[in-house]
């Protein structure tokens, strides 16, 4: 049975490397997809990015931070924005999980509930309002790329939701990697 087994798992894992697997779109290619305009109060840092192959695997994620300086009474306060390409992570289907239920929790500290970006990704918006405010925005774009929005230093989401929906979200879906 542990002969078959092993059979069974190299037979699979051969034929899924024999299948015609997409390109991975490079980091400078998602950088250019992030959001580029300027937020009042923040200062926009330099995008960042990488693209890594390993064990067979390769991975791309481009991200930007806005941040904006506390004083005295106030904490500083970041939003950073992300986009990975999980065309070649096996199972990404998992990131796009979030996209088959709708819920909506609240406590006493926050809340979290799905909603929609530009009435076509599906995501889920989180807020806390303790301490530590923060909230975050994620949703999938065309099944394959995930979009991150994270805030530190407050918990007003809408602002993550209005800076996602002026991304450009359709050439994003719309986005293969090199040949």
């Amino acid at each position: 049975m542990k002969i078959f087994s092993l059979f069974l798992v190299l037979t699979i894992a051969i034929c899924s490397l024999s299948i015609a697997q997409p390109k991975i779109v490079h980091f400078k290619k998602l950088q250019a997809l992030l959001p580029a305009k300027e937020i009042p109060g923040f200062k926009r840092n330099k995008p960042t990015g990488s693209t890594q192959s390993q064990m067979g695997m390769t991975t791309s994620e481009a991200a930007v931070r806005y941040v904006k300086a506390g004083n005295d009474t106030a904490q500083e306060q970041s939003i950073e924005i992300k986009i990975g390409d999980m065309a070649l992570m096996p199972f990404a289907a998992w990131a796009m999980m979030y996209q088959q239920q709708d819920y909506e929790n609240e406590t006493e500290e926050g809340y979290e509930k799905t909603l929609w970006v530009k009435k076509l990704y599906k995501g889920v918006e989180k807020s806390q309002t303790g301490d530590s405010k923060s909230c975050s925005l994620n949703f999938g774009v065309g099944n394959r790329f995930n979009v991150s929005i994270e805030a530190q230093g407050f918990s007003e989401a809408k602002a993550l939701v209005d800076l996602a929906e002026d991304m450009d979200l359709d050439k994003l879906s719309k986005t293969d990697g090199e040949k």
